[in-house]
């Protein structure tokens, strides 16, 4: 069996790129549920029922482009992430 040994920074870079992967994909995800918030509460829901038909109607308003483009930034952030070796960037 194969042991790994990482120093005190190793751990803490790791650790910091886990972090950061995980922002990138929450600033994603929200993204996609700012979208269908604005759908869902464009005007008052006035009751539970229409509140869900918005928002299978929103869910189905999300096209395949999206969410292509959507993976493709995730791949581009993860590059950022292994190029840098977890720097701090900041990407506009």
């Amino acid at each position: 069996k194969l042991v790994e040994f990482y120093t005190e920074r190793e751990r803490e870079d790791r650790a910091l790129r886990r972090k950061m992967l995980i922002a990138s994909k929450k600033r994603l995800l929200a993204v996609h549920a700012m979208f269908a918030k604005n759908i869902v509460y464009k005007t008052p829901v006035p009751s539970l029922d229409e509140l869900k038909r918005r928002i299978v109607t929103a869910i189905q308003n999300v096209t395949p482009q999206m969410l292509e483009n959507t993976w493709r930034e995730i791949e581009f952030r993860l590059d950022v992430l292994r190029a840098t070796q977890g720097s701090h960037v900041q990407i506009h």
